[in-house]
């Protein structure tokens, strides 16, 4: 008697489920798929798209963050890794979601990438947020991104990164990457801060711009690099943009007692202070700009969560006889006082620069100052 054994069929791979949201919490794409969003999703490990494989995502308006146990995909703790294979390459298309990163993960390692190793990708209303201790990532060589009403906001180097500003160091939004190609649409920078610049452009990277991209409070510039056109980018005018969030940081206007709660100053400004001012908000003085605070022998008070004054490359501010409490100093350009002092609450350095320092009759009260 014969008896013949055989194997069960193998069985053919498929995409992660979908969690209630809509959206698997990670997985491995093998199919072309569209996952329509219902509810805000958590991912715990990166959604990974292989070969010439198509993922789409249709947000409605919600929100993907990575949840605690997150777990990195070889070494990655992106949101979504494409993995291209034979010279085929996955392409993702995102509409009406925010990628927020939380600034969570990678916060001790400078220019870890949390955002889309992609070759392909199309965004329509698409915001990304807070990302931590570097950028988004960008097109590889080869690479073709197109980004229609993106916002990118809030993403930053590690603070120790400040050290290499005077290099080639990463940008802290976005890096179009030699060889790729880019075309830019309706596009907002807003408070990135740290690294090289938000958007750092490669030589021989391809950038279309097809509409408006602005330059909102971006320290310590909005670009490093060339591309053509960059001299006159005209700016957003929509009061939202990506996944309808409103631009937040309005250029700084002073309140009754001559200093601003926050804000962008973007020109050259003089603040001067006729009574005690309390702010709430950090105070960006962006590329090229210059900043005199007469503060007539007042203060202005921060809280303890150490209200910063960001002062980016090639800017100037002046502070003169003005005490600060609770408020510090990131400077990657130039300051220069007489009768400064500097109070708690700070757990931080009352000065970070990585520019220059120049100020007579400086007092500290139980702080310190870094110039690296």
């Amino acid at each position: 008697m014969v008896i013949l054994l055989s194997s069960p069929p193998a069985q053919a791979q498929s995409n992660p489920t979908p969690t209630d949201c809509g959206l698997p919490a990670g997985g491995v794409i093998v199919t072309a798929v569209t996952y329509t969003m219902t509810a805000d999703c958590v991912l715990t490990s990166p959604l990974v798209v292989e070969e010439s494989i198509e993922l789409n995502i249709v947000g409605g308006g919600f929100t993907i963050t990575r949840g605690s146990n997150f777990t990195a995909y070889s070494g990655s703790d992106s949101f979504i890794v494409a993995v291209p294979s034979g010279g085929r390459t996955p392409s993702v298309a995102l509409a009406n979601v925010t990628l927020d990163a939380e600034n969570k993960f990678g916060v001790s390692t400078q220019l870890i990438s949390v955002g889309l190793n992609v070759h392909s990708l199309t965004t329509n209303f698409v915001s990304f947020l807070n990302a931590p201790s570097g950028a988004w990532g960008g097109p590889p060589n080869g690479g073709s991104w197109s980004l229609n009403n993106v916002l990118f906001r809030g993403s930053r180097a590690t603070l120790q990164s400040v050290e290499s500003l005077a290099t080639d160091s990463g940008a802290s939004a976005l890096t179009l990457n030699s060889g790729s190609r880019t075309l830019l649409s309706g596009v907002v920078f807003e408070r990135n801060i740290l690294g090289g610049a938000a958007l750092k452009v490669d030589s021989n990277a391809n950038v279309v711009i097809a509409g408006c991209v602005s330059d909102i409070a971006n320290i310590p510039r909005f670009l490093q690099g060339a591309f053509t056109g960059s001299d006159s980018l005209t700016p957003c005018t929509a009061e939202t943009v990506g996944n309808g969030h409103r631009i937040e940081t309005r250029e700084a206007t002073p309140q009754p007692c001559g200093y601003p709660t926050g804000g962008e100053v973007r020109g050259t400004t003089t603040f001067t202070l006729r009574s005690n001012c309390a702010t709430t908000a950090p105070l960006y003085v962006t590329a090229g700009v210059t900043l005199t605070i007469d503060g007539e022998g007042h203060a202005i008070t921060g809280d303890p969560a150490q209200i910063p004054i960001y002062i980016g490359a090639g800017s100037r501010v002046n502070l003169n006889d003005v005490a600060l409490h609770g408020v510090r100093l990131i400077n990657l350009g130039h300051i220069e006082g007489e009768l400064v002092a500097f109070y708690p609450p700070l757990t931080n350095r009352a000065i970070t620069s990585n520019g220059t320092v120049n100020i007579n009759k400086l007092l500290m009260e139980r702080l310190d100052f870094t110039n690296l």
